[in-house]
Formats: C-alpha cells, sequence, structure tokens
C-alpha cells in the first residue's frame, strides 16, 4: 500500500478541454494497494510481480475532480550493486497476538468537499467518527462504527433549491482493518442511516491511513468516495480508550 503524488498532463478546462471531468489540477495525490511476489533468480538477479489498484484525485481542492480507479499488473526484473547474503534463520513461530485485542477510538476530521455548486467549488467539511474494532489474527482487525458528517456545499445546494431540509449525514461504518505496528490502514463500506437530502448513493468507501503516536492518541487522513467519484479527503486526529 502507499500513498504518493501525480503529475497530470491534461487537467479540465472550461474552454479547451471541457469533457475532462476526472481531475481538475495538474498535481494530484495518489493512492494505492496491491500484492506482490518476488522471486530470487540469484544473489544479485530478482524477478518481481505485482498487482495494484490504484486512485488518483485531488482531494476536493478544485472540481471537477471524479477520479481516475483503475487496476494495474507490473512485471520487473531487479539487480542489486552487490550480492544480497539472507541468513538460514529459524522459523520463530506464530506471530503474537496484540497485547491490546480491543480499540474503542473517537476522532474529528476536517476536510474540502469535493462538490461545484452555483459559482463556488470549495466548501468546508467536517464531522465526528466513533469504532470499534477487534484483533482477528496476524496483522488483521474488524471493525464498526458510525460518523456524523457536516458538507457545507449540500448546505449551499439546499439554500439554492430553496428547500426545507437538513444538510447533516450519519452513517454506519464496517471494514478491516491492518494492524502495522505504529501505523493501522482501514477498509470501510458506509450505509447513510440519515441522509435527509439524498443527491447521492445510500453506500460509500471510506479508506484511511493513521499513525499512533502512543497507546492514545493517532493522526492521519482519509479519503471518502462514492463508486469511482471521490467526495472529499480529510484530515483527522483521534484518541483511542
Amino acid at each position: 500500500m502507499g500513498l504518493g503524488g501525480a503529475y497530470l498532463t491534461k487537467p479540465y478546462n472550461e474552454v479547451t478541454n471541457p469533457l475532462n471531468e476526472t481531475y481538475s489540477t495538474n498535481l494530484s495525490f495518489a493512492v494505492m494497494v496491491g500484492l506482490g511476489f518476488n522471486y530470487r533468480l540469484t544473489d544479485s538477479w530478482n524477478l518481481r510481480l505485482a498487482a495494484k489498484y490504484n486512485h488518483t484525485s485531488n482531494g476536493g481542492i478544485r472540481a471537477p475532480n471524479k477520479g481516475l480507479n483503475f487496476p494495474s499488473l507490473s512485471f520487473g526484473v531487479s539487480k542489486s550493486l552487490s550480492p544480497v547474503d539472507y541468513p538460514n534463520l529459524e522459523k520463530i513461530g506464530d506471530r503474537k497476538p496484540p497485547e491490546i485485542k480491543e480499540r474503542f477510538s473517537i476522532a474529528h476530521f476536517s476536510g474540502w468537499s469535493n462538490a461545484n455548486v452555483g459559482d463556488k467549488d470549495k466548501f468546508y467539511v467536517f464531522g465526528f467518527m466513533g469504532k470499534y474494532s477487534r484483533w482477528l489474527g496476524g496483522r488483521s482487525a474488524l471493525t464498526a462504527g458510525t460518523e456524523i458528517i457536516l458538507d457545507y456545499s449540500r448546505k449551499e445546494q439546499i439554500n439554492l433549491d430553496g428547500i426545507d431540509t437538513n444538510f447533516v449525514q450519519a452513517s454506519a461504518l464496517l471494514g478491516h482493518e491492518f494492524w502495522l505496528g505504529k501505523v493501522t490502514f482501514s477498509q470501510e463500506l458506509g450505509i447513510y442511516y440519515f441522509n435527509d437530502f439524498r443527491i447521492n448513493d445510500d453506500v460509500y468507501q471510506r479508506y484511511s491511513l493513521f499513525y499512533n503516536f502512543n497507546k492514545h492518541f493517532f493522526a492521519g487522513f482519509s479519503l471518502k468516495a462514492h463508486r469511482y467519484v471521490a467526495d472529499f479527503f480529510d484530515l483527522r486526529i483521534g484518541y483511542t480508550f
């Protein structure tokens, strides 16, 4: 898994490139998750095969920003500058379970909504999340939680439409986490149980990466998307009980 950047050459332009709704900035975030295999030919030569799923978007900095989503398959040959010697170590047995097998956590998140409403394309969005995580084995845990989202692009659209409805959203979250030492990577499916102003799907995905500073405090970022369309990218800080 990884997070990086991408330089995209033909962003949206209302005059010269009006059909490109996938990205509107040259610089974008790039997120990927995948699986790779490395086969050692000699002490210096290696073969590598990898399959990945990639997502690229600007995180709601500028609209339109539906994002680019695509799988990739790569094959490579590598040579180390000096021979690599792997010691013949004995297996130490199964991975020891973590000291604490359950986590209750809360977090606050803030970001910019990926929406184009009226003559504006930047709207503040914030919310709160509560989640329970239970260790399964190895590095995996199952999660269940809820979050409340206040996206001010929705409030602006309600005002433009002149309707009386609530712009707040609330959802239930189910997912999986990788516990990788101080780093946690989660993949969750969200289902709205309160969505008075319905202008999108009732189900969405959320991908998050956090760093645990200690047993209690963590911080990181998260991407929320409805199918292939990125909704918003947020930064968050939280506390684990």
